[in-house]
């Protein structure tokens, strides 16, 4: 399975912090669908998943779904986490404190996985401008008001 993997694919999908960050939380071997990862990260489901799925179609997560289709959770792969403490990628090993091998396999469970805690956030300054709390962003409504009265003269 670590043969398959596109070495280019896999370091430009763990190039970005999140998706970083979201393998080490699932480097332990949890199972957890996009909404609670979404909750730990304090961000919106949509984004969650699309970060989730670029690691799994880079190879690095698996995903399985319940009997109904409706929950789909994701996972490092057990054969990634055969010793404590590294993922090994087969081109690359990456030691994480998180990574834990399997005991044993478990089925999906049909309950939601339970909420995780909020990850405190960073007091260092990042490399980036991060739109101020104060001001929200406009409604569409709003914007297609401030749009229409421009024209008008005002």
């Amino acid at each position: 399975m670590a043969d398959d993997l596109n070495p280019g694919k896999v370091l430009s999908a763990l190039g970005n912090e999140l998706r970083w960050e979201m393998l080490k939380l699932l480097a332990d071997g949890s199972a957890l669908h996009a909404a609670a990862v979404a909750r730990h990260f304090d961000r919106d489901f949509d984004g969650i998943s699309k970060h989730l799925r670029i690691l799994r179609s880079a190879g690095v997560l698996k995903s399985k779904r319940s009997k109904d289709r409706r929950v789909e959770q994701y996972y490092v792969p057990a054969v990634f986490r055969q010793i404590h403490g590294q993922i090994d990628l087969g081109f690359c090993l990456f030691r994480l404190s998180e990574a834990r091998p399997d005991l044993k396999e478990e089925p999906i469970s049909e309950k939601p996985a339970p909420a995780l805690p909020k990850s405190p956030k960073s007091s260092e300054p990042e490399d980036f401008d991060e739109e101020e709390d104060e001001e929200t962003m406009p409604g569409f409504g709003e914007m297609l008001v401030r749009t229409a009265t421009r024209g008008s003269g005002e």
